[in-house]
């Protein structure tokens, strides 16, 4: 079912933000979704690229302490931003006003792996502590779970060898619509 209409009115909407592990896909779903509600797209990690940097290079001399402190900065000021799909970050969540900002929305999407090791494909910077992709995965699904109002799995598309990839991201943009207008 193509999409064929789009609302109008909904750039007046709060903006719809995505959230989930690093490499799940948020980025490229964010994008795709995007163009199809007509919404604006933002990634909160491009942003932060765009101000200070590599990630991986900002971590390395000032800490992930740091990071999560300027990341947070950009978040808070883009989520002020309306009709606009963003791309959260995928450690958004472990601060608690971030957590508050989402909480108040009502149109957050959890960007959840197909219950996949992802840990081989992650590329630097690791995560703090020396914690794995699983462990780092585990010690915030609570947060990712209290913070969204939606959880979609992602599946690799080379589960649907029927389904031309178009055709999955008009599905799933028709669903986020759906959802987003209740």
């Amino acid at each position: 079912f193509p999409i064929t209409q789009v609302n109008t009115n909904l750039l007046e909407l709060e903006s719809i933000y995505l959230i989930g592990m690093r490499g799940v896909g948020k980025t490229t779903l964010g994008k795709i979704i995007a163009k199809h509600l007509k919404f604006n797209f933002v990634d909160c990690d491009e942003e932060f690229v765009k101000r200070l940097g590599k990630i991986k290079d900002f971590i390395e001399l000032n800490g992930w302490d740091n990071f999560r402190i300027k990341e947070s900065e950009i978040f808070q000021e883009l989520s002020l931003l309306k009709g606009t799909l963003i791309s959260t970050g995928g450690g958004i969540i472990e601060i608690d006003i971030n957590r508050g900002i989402l909480g108040i929305s009502k149109r957050v999407i959890w960007i959840k792996d197909n219950d996949l090791d992802f840990e081989k494909s992650i590329e630097q910077p690791k995560y703090p502590n020396g914690e794995s992709y699983l462990q780092c995965k585990s010690r915030r699904e609570i947060f990712y779970k209290q913070s969204s109002n939606y959880t979609f799995i992602f599946s690799d598309l080379t589960n649907f060898p029927d389904i031309p990839k178009s055709e999955y991201y008009n599905r799933l943009s028709e669903l986020i619509k759906e959802y987003s207008l209740d």
